[in-house]
């Protein structure tokens, strides 16, 4: 099978991981025009994925959010070429980074109106049993069908978790159904 790795961003040189998040030409202007320039440099020096990893995890919550939605945005432009979709301007992006920011800020902060000592916590299945969560959604207008699945162990270790996007279903509940189908292969897969 003949894969072609050029970036469909800049087309040039074999694309990896390390060009798609970090060395790009077009993905630099992407870091650089919300002002993170400086915590790609950082990143740019790590050996592995583990480091890189740890260096964004050593931010402040805004950066560590701030750059968790950038990578993101990343993928997103490189998706939007390789399909021949218009790539988004450096203005756009910006806006939706911040659009998404303000949201997880939002979403991470606690409510004012919400009891301070409320802790939500994680109920674990039962010894010998795991916990398959699924999500399936479906936009009407724009035929947009997403799913996703996490399947955990009876300690709450994640054992297998994917997400993908189809054409073609009907409604929420094919996504749905889509991603229980996918965990299940993915349990049988690891002889579970």
């Amino acid at each position: 099978m003949d894969i072609d790795t050029i970036c469909p961003l800049c087309f040039r040189y074999d694309e990896d991981a390390g060009h798609l998040f970090l060395k790009c030409k077009t993905v630099k202007g992407i870091w650089r025009y919300p002002l993170l320039e400086h915590i790609r440099l950082r990143v740019l020096e790590c050996l592995d994925s583990f480091k890189f990893m740890e260096e964004i995890l050593e931010l402040n919550e805004e950066g560590r959010l701030k750059t968790c939605i950038l990578l993101w945005m990343c993928c997103y432009q490189r998706n939007r070429a390789n399909v021949g979709d218009r790539v988004t301007s450096n203005d756009e992006l910006c806006f939706s980074i911040n659009h998404y920011l303000v949201n997880a800020l939002d979403n991470v902060q606690p409510s004012k109106h919400t009891r301070q000592n409320t802790i939500q916590r994680r109920i674990s299945p039962p010894l010998g049993i795991m916990k398959l969560i699924t999500h399936g959604a479906f936009q009407e207008e724009t035929f947009s069908r997403d799913w996703c699945f996490t399947l955990r162990n009876d300690t709450g270790a994640l054992i297998a978790a994917g997400a993908g996007n189809l054409e073609y279903l009907v409604d929420a509940l094919h996504s749905e159904a889509l991603a229980m189908l996918h965990a299940v292969d993915a349990a049988i897969r690891m002889g579970l």
